[in-house]
Formats: C-alpha cells, structure tokens, sequence
C-alpha cells in the first residue's frame, strides 16, 4: 500500500508568494490594466505595438480584447478563461463578464458590435452579436444567444434569448432608473 505524497513546496515559499500576487492582482485586474496599455500604445501611434501585446496577452490568458473596446471602470472578468471582446464593443462601468463570453458582431467594414449598460451581468457562455443595446442592470443568462436589445432590469436566457424576469425596481410598467 502506498501512502499519500504531500505536494512539494517550492524553495524559500515561492508558493505561498505566488498565492499573495494572484489575491492582490487577480486576473481581472491585470486584464484590465493590459487592455489600458494596448489602449494606450494605439492612441500614441504604435497599432503594431499594440496588436502584439493583445495577441501575446491573448496566448497566455485565453482572454481576448481587441484594440479599440471599450471597458467601463469596476468591469471585473470573473473566471475570464475564453472571453472575447470585438474591436468595437462597449462594456460599461461595474459589469462581471463570466467565462466563454463573447461580444462581437459580424462585419469588419461596420461597426456591429453589442453596447452593454453599466452593471450589466453576464453569466458563462453568453453570446452576444449584432449591433444591439443591452440597458444598465440586465442579466444574461448562462448560454443564451442574444441578437436584440435587452431592456434596462431584464434577465434574459435561452437560444434565442428572451426575456424570463425582471430585477427589482424594473419591468414593462415600471420607470427605469
């Protein structure tokens, strides 16, 4: 009978530093700080600079933001292995982007891509493609196919995606705010 191995600890607590670095910077935060830099270098008139970082950060995060989205403050990517944000998609301000999320559109010749509201949430796997709206404080389902606008307050779910309830405060009689 073998007895159970204990995990090996790296030299001189490597482990437990790694741990402390991924609490005070999770993957979020970096994500957004690298998409700033790609922002950043693009603005200053290196797109080839740009294009590198994006596509590098893409290999080793599997998280893909095209140059030129936009990212409101407080967005977080909650387990964000597999999101894809197209080169003209809006996110706005506190959102929580789930994993395998993807917001693009169709046409590279014309801007078709989602406008999502400020604390919007979207669960895993959501799709969302075409030129569409979604209003501040909805929710997208786990794998729901969005291809219309998506009123302030909905919960929307399914393939295609339809309106299942509505948060507090909103729905079809009420005045959003």
């Amino acid at each position: 009978m073998t007895e159970p191995t204990t995990p090996r600890r790296a030299p001189g607590g490597l482990l437990r530093r790694r741990n402390v670095v991924r609490r005070i910077f999770p993957l979020s935060y970096k994500t957004m700080t690298v998409h700033r830099l790609i922002e950043r270098l693009n603005g200053s008139g290196h797109p080839d600079a740009a294009l590198a970082v994006s596509e590098c950060w893409k290999i080793l995060t599997g998280i893909e933001v095209k140059v030129g989205a936009q990212i409101g403050e407080g967005t977080i990517f909650v387990h964000a292995q597999g999101v894809v944000v197209g080169e003209s998609a809006v996110i706005g301000r506190d959102c929580r982007v789930y994993q395998q999320v993807t917001l693009g559109g169709g046409r590279r010749d014309r801007p078709d891509m989602p406008v999502v509201g400020d604390h919007v949430t979207m669960y895993a796997g959501a799709k969302l493609t075409g030129a569409l709206h979604v209003g501040d404080h909805a929710s997208i389902g786990a794998n729901a196919v969005v291809t219309h606008d998506v009123p302030a307050g909905a919960i929307v779910a399914g393939v295609p995606a339809r309106i299942v309830g509505w948060h507090d405060g909103f729905g079809p009689d009420e005045p959003s705010g």
